[in-house]
C-alpha cells in the first residue's frame, strides 16, 4: 500500500513538475518554488487535509500562506504540539538525505464566542508553558501579540464608530465619557432647583397636561443653556442634509444632556420614583410645505421620518404611571406646528371600557371642538401630559411665519408599573444608569429600536436602517 501511495505521490510530483515547467517562468528559484507549491498542494488533496483536521504542511508553502490569511484568519485556535518529522521513503530517508521541515499542529476552534474567549485564553497559557515560539511554524500563527492586537483591532474599531458618528453629525459623542456620576448629579441638581414642579404635578394630575403658563423653563436661564437647544437644532440640520432623520441626533452627547433634564422632571413630577426611558424617544424636524407645482403634492402631502404624529391617538390605555414630556426647541404657535390635547374632563372615552386600546391600536372618538393648542410656547419650556391624554400634532403651515418646528419627545414610566408594558420592538424601557452608560453603538441599536415603534405611521425605516448600520 506504500508503494502505491508512493507512486501515485509520485505521478502527482512528475504532473505538478511538468506543469510548472510549462508555465513561463525565467528565474530557477522562481521554478523551485512553484514545484514546491505544487508538491504540497498534491500532500493536501492525498491526505483530504481539512481545517479541523490535524495539519502537515511545509512551513514556507504558498498554500499555508494562503490559507493563514483567508479561512485560519479569524479563527481561534489551539496548537498542541510542534514535532519536526524526517521525511521518509518505505522508512528510509530519501536519497539526497535531506530533510522536508514538516511540522503536525492539532488545531481546535471554537464554535461560539464563550468558546473563542477560552480558546484563546487557553492558548496564550498553552503557548507559555509547552511551546518554542520561535519556531518558524508558530510564528505563522502568532501568539500573544497577536491576540493582543485583536484586542487593539476591536477597540480601534469602536472607535472608528464614535468618530464617524461625531463626523456625521459635527458633535460630541463621548458617552459615558462626557456622563459621569458627578455630572449627572449637577445637571440635576441644577434642573431641581429651577422650577415650582407642584404646579407642574397638579396640571397633569387635574387636566391631564400642563399649560403653556406652568411649563417648565429648564433651558433659557442661562446662555450655556441656551446653546444647548442651539446646538442641538445645529445637529438637527446637519444630520438631515446628509440623509438621516431628527431622531439620529439622540447619538451625540448635546441630546442625551436635553434627556437627562427632562428625566429629572419626570422624577419630580412621579414624587421622585425611580422612572424608566421608554424606547419609543423621537425628535421631530417638521418641513413647510412648497407652494409650487408638483413639489408642492410631493412636500405637502408625503409623510416622511421626523413629521408630526397627527392622528390623534393615547400612548398608554387608562394609565397615569407614565408621563410624555414634550420639549419645543424653536417658538411655537398654532401655525408652525403645535401640539394638541383633550383636556380628561372632555375624554367620555378615558374611564370606560373602551378607554384607549393604547398607542394607535384605535382611534379615539372625542369632540375635536374641545381640544386645546398648547400654544403659543416659547422653546426651551418643557410641555407634558399624561400617558392615556389624547393628543396629537400638527403640520407646519405654508403661512406660518415662525421656521418649522423642531422638538424632543419623550416618554417615561415609573418603574413600578413597567413590569408587563414598556417595551417596543424587544427593546424593554431603559433606566437611567443604563441609558448614560450606552457607548455610540448602543445608542445606535436603541434609535433603531425607537424608529421602528412609529412605523405604523410613517411607513417602513428599513433603508434608513440599512443606512445607519
Amino acid at each position: 500500500e506504500e508503494e502505491e501511495e508512493e507512486e501515485e505521490e509520485e505521478k502527482q510530483e512528475k504532473d505538478a513538475s511538468h506543469a510548472a515547467k510549462r508555465r513561463k517562468q525565467n528565474r530557477p528559484e522562481k521554478e523551485e518554488e512553484n514545484k514546491n507549491t505544487a508538491v504540497v498542494d498534491a500532500f493536501f488533496r492525498r491526505h483530504a487535509v481539512k481545517s479541523t483536521d490535524v495539519l502537515l504542511f511545509n512551513c514556507g508553502s504558498e498554500p499555508l500562506l494562503r490559507a493563514r490569511n483567508t479561512k485560519f484568519r479569524k479563527l481561534p485556535f489551539i496548537i498542541d504540539s510542534v514535532d519536526e518529522v524526517q521525511s521518509t521513503r518505505n522508512g528510509h530517508s530519501n536519497i539526497s538525505g535531506t530533510k522536508e521541515k514538516m511540522e503536525s499542529f492539532t488545531v481546535a476552534f471554537a464554535e461560539n464566542e464563550d468558546d473563542a474567549k477560552n480558546v484563546q485564553q487557553h492558548s496564550v497559557s498553552y503557548a507559555k508553558k509547552n511551546l518554542d515560539t520561535s519556531n518558524a511554524a508558530f510564528s505563522l500563527f502568532g501568539g500573544d501579540d497577536d491576540i493582543e492586537k485583536q484586542g487593539k483591532e476591536k477597540e480601534e474599531e469602536e472607535e472608528d464608530i464614535a468618530a464617524r458618528w461625531e463626523r456625521l453629525a459635527e458633535s460630541p459623542a463621548q458617552c459615558s465619557t462626557y456622563f459621569t456620576p458627578e455630572r449627572i448629579v449637577a445637571v440635576q441638581d441644577k434642573v431641581k432647583s429651577l422650577h415650582d414642579w407642584s404646579r407642574f404635578q397638579k396640571d397633569v394630575f387635574s387636566m391631564g397636561y400642563v399649560s403653556p403658563k406652568n411649563s417648565a423653563n429648564v433651558m433659557l436661564h442661562e446662555e450655556e443653556e441656551k446653546e444647548l437647544l442651539t446646538k442641538f437644532s445645529r445637529v438637527v440640520a446637519t444630520l438631515k442634509q446628509k440623509g438621516y432623520p431628527a431622531t439620529l441626533a439622540f447619538v451625540t452627547d448635546v441630546a442625551w444632556e436635553i434627556v437627562l433634564k427632562l428625566w429629572t422632571i419626570a422624577e419630580e413630577v412621579c414624587d421622585h420614583e425611580e422612572v424608566v426611558l421608554e424606547p419609543s424617544f423621537a425628535a421631530y424636524a417638521l418641513e413647510k410645505p412648497s407652494t409650487r407645482g408638483k413639489q408642492k403634492n410631493e412636500n405637502g402631502n408625503k409623510k416622511y421620518v421626523g413629521q408630526n404624529f397627527g392622528q390623534p391617538h393615547r400612548d398608554y390605555a387608562r394609565t397615569d404611571d407614565a408621563l410624555s414630556l414634550w420639549l419645543p426647541i424653536n417658538d411655537v404657535d398654532v401655525e408652525n406646528g403645535c401640539i394638541y390635547v383633550l383636556p380628561k374632563e372632555h375624554d367620555h372615552e378615558r374611564n370606560t371600557s373602551r378607554g384607549g386600546g393604547g398607542g394607535h391600536a384605535s382611534k379615539p372618538d372625542f369632540p375635536l371642538e374641545k381640544a386645546v393648542a398648547l400654544a403659543p410656547v416659547e422653546g426651551g419650556r418643557v410641555l407634558g401630559w399624561s400617558g392615556d391624554v389624547v393628543h396629537w400634532g400638527t403640520s407646519c403651515q405654508v403661512s406660518s411665519v415662525l421656521p418649522p418646528r423642531q422638538s424632543i419627545g419623550v416618554a417615561f414610566r415609573r418603574k413600578k408599573a413597567n413590569k408587563a408594558t414598556g417595551t417596543v420592538g424587544k427593546m424593554s424601557s431603559m433606566t437611567k444608569s443604563e441609558a448614560f452608560s450606552l457607548d455610540v453603538a448602543g445608542r445606535l441599536k436603541a434609535i433603531t429600536v425607537a424608529l421602528g415603534a412609529f412605523e405604523h405611521w410613517y411607513g417602513s425605516t428599513d433603508s434608513i436602517k440599512a443606512k445607519i448600520n
